[in-house]
């Protein structure tokens, strides 16, 4: 053995008395400066990362449901009451009065029914008809219409209508109208005339008899005399005969001659 081997064998000896050996602690170097360079520093542990939120499901509403309404029965259907006539019909009971009377009936309708004879025409005889009559030819007869007469032609002989228009015509004859008679100023009548009303605008030759009213226009002319219940006269219309005014209310009328004794 060395001496360096039998000096540290006696040292063992003497510091450890039971003869155990004692082996130094060996000490590790220390690190160098350039150690710190070579190994990498650690690096702090990482969070956990956090747990994804679960979304949190609002609970859907339910379904929109249209409320119900219960429909109404329909009523039974009926056949429609028949209608109540006129004469059936009779006030209600509640009703103090007296019975309600029937309105009146309507009067049946004139007949539509026109007789025309064109232009041109010439009739040798009598027409009657129960329509109306629209003549524009010529007649040698006498004429008795039901309703309306419109005439533009001429005619030698009586007339009878319900109303009658003329126009730009001839007439030799007597003239009988149960409404109103209507002259335009290009017709001439020599007969005598009687109407309802008259509107006078053409010649007359002959007497007039009018029941309620009588216009003369600024074109007529009427020799003979007039009886009517009022009369018009237009400025320029021409009358040469007498003229009385006859009504209900000028039949009684009077008038007292004042006293003219002169003392």
């Amino acid at each position: 053995m060395s001496t360096k081997d039998n000096f540290s064998q006696a040292m063992k000896e003497l510091l450890n008395g039971e003869g155990e050996v004692f082996e130094p602690e060996e000490k590790k170097p220390a690190p160098s400066s350039f150690s710190s360079f070579s190994q990498p520093e650690p690096k702090p542990p990482r969070a956990p990362a956090p747990e994804p939120k679960k979304e949190e499901r609002r609970a859907e509403p339910p379904a929109y449901a249209p409320p119900s309404f219960a429909l109404p029965t329909p009523p039974e259907e009926r056949a429609p009451a028949p209608p109540i006539s006129a004469q059936e019909y009779r006030a209600p009971a509640a009703f103090s009065g007296p019975a309600v009377p029937p309105p009146p009936r309507p009067a049946p309708p004139p007949s539509t029914d026109t007789t025309v004879i064109a232009p041109g025409t010439t009739i040798d005889g009598d027409i009657a008809t129960a329509g109306g009559l629209r003549m524009g030819g010529e007649i040698k007869g006498n004429l008795k219409i039901a309703s309306m007469m419109e005439l533009n032609g001429k005619v030698i002989g009586d007339i009878e209508a319900a109303d009658a228009v003329v126009i730009g015509s001839s007439i030799r004859g007597n003239i009988t109208v149960s409404n109103v008679l209507t002259i335009d100023c290009d017709t001439t009548i020599v007969g005598d005339i009687t109407a309802k009303n008259v509107d006078i605008n053409g010649k007359i030759k002959g007497n007039l008899t009018v029941d309620e009213r009588s216009h003369f226009q600024q074109n007529a002319v009427l020799v003979g005399n007039l009886m009517s219940g009022t009369v018009i006269i237009d400025e320029g219309a021409m009358l040469k005969g007498d003229i009385s005014i006859t009504s209900a209310q000028t039949e009684n009328v009077a008038v007292e001659e004042p006293d003219f004794d002169i003392s």
